[in-house]
């Protein structure tokens, strides 16, 4: 697999590994060609791979996948392709968490955040704590981004959202607690 694609490769590639197998495919094939794509990913692929997270392809373009299998393709891409310098993907990532970003996307990057494991993530979820405007996927990836990060500041902002009506979901309450129990270690 080449990192010299244009978009429309790049979907249809993410597409495959989210896909089913095909016939002539074993599972740790499959697995292997996808570890050797990911490592070769560098910050060159990243702009692009942030465009198709940003400006999502028509789901006839990914198809037989998902939107959700397809995004974690996407999303480990993003994550492979920032892993030489993460306070720049963090620096690319935190500002699309604005409420003009399509919604649908807004979960991964949330996710994305809390895989760099960067404090300074912190400050980009902050301001999105108490948005009641979040989904249940949105507030739970939250929580479990803000467990990911940890320190005191993740910490104050798990107490926050345990605190808001956001909390009254039973999944984003348990989320909550897993996360700030696993701080408490």
């Amino acid at each position: 697999m080449c990192t010299d694609m244009n978009r429309a490769q790049l979907i249809e590639l993410l597409a495959d590994l989210a896909g089913p197998l095909g016939p002539f495919l074993e599972v740790h094939e499959r697995e292997q060609a996808r570890s050797a794509w990911l490592a070769e990913l560098d910050a060159k692929m990243l702009e692009m791979l942030l465009d198709i997270l940003i400006h999502p392809p028509d789901p006839i373009e990914y198809r037989p996948a998902t939107w959700d299998q397809f995004e974690m393709e996407l999303a480990d891409a993003v994550s492979a392709a920032g892993k030489q310098n993460p306070h720049q993907l963090l620096e690319s990532i935190g500002p699309l968490l604005d409420l003009a970003t399509p919604r649908e996307v807004r979960p991964t990057i949330i996710s994305l955040i809390g895989a760099l494991g960067l404090r300074e993530g912190v400050q980009w979820l902050k301001p999105i704590v108490e948005n009641q405007q979040l989904t249940v996927d949105e507030n739970l990836r939250l929580a479990c981004s803000l467990g990911e990060i940890g320190g005191a500041d993740a910490q104050a902002l798990l107490e926050r959202m345990k605190q808001s009506p956001n909390a009254a979901n039973d999944e984003v309450r348990r989320e909550i607690e897993i996360a700030l129990e696993a701080l408490s270690r």
